[in-house]
């Protein structure tokens, strides 16, 4: 579940992502890489838990986001982390 909220962390930094933007950061002690992009309005965005190893894949299209995570797939709203982290970027 905390990899889940740190993905959520990742889709809420995105107030006004460029066209393409790589990135890292670290969420509960797992450091991540990630690039994206924006297409119209959906954002791709891929990257690796180096922590871990373990691959993602999300897409964010207005307040959802799905993907894959270590081949699992997951599914949540935007609003699952709140504000706070919204406002941070």
């Amino acid at each position: 579940m905390k990899n889940l909220f740190a993905f959520a962390g990742l889709a809420l930094v995105m107030a006004a992502p460029a066209a393409a933007e790589s990135g890292a950061f670290s969420r509960d002690g797992y450091d991540f890489t990630y690039d994206m992009t924006t297409r119209d309005d959906v954002t791709l965005i891929n990257g690796r838990n180096e922590t871990t190893g373990q691959r993602f894949s999300l897409r964010v299209h207005g307040n959802r986001v799905s993907g894959l995570v270590g081949g699992q797939r997951v599914s949540f709203s935007r609003a699952v982390v709140g504000d706070a982290q919204y406002a941070a970027r």
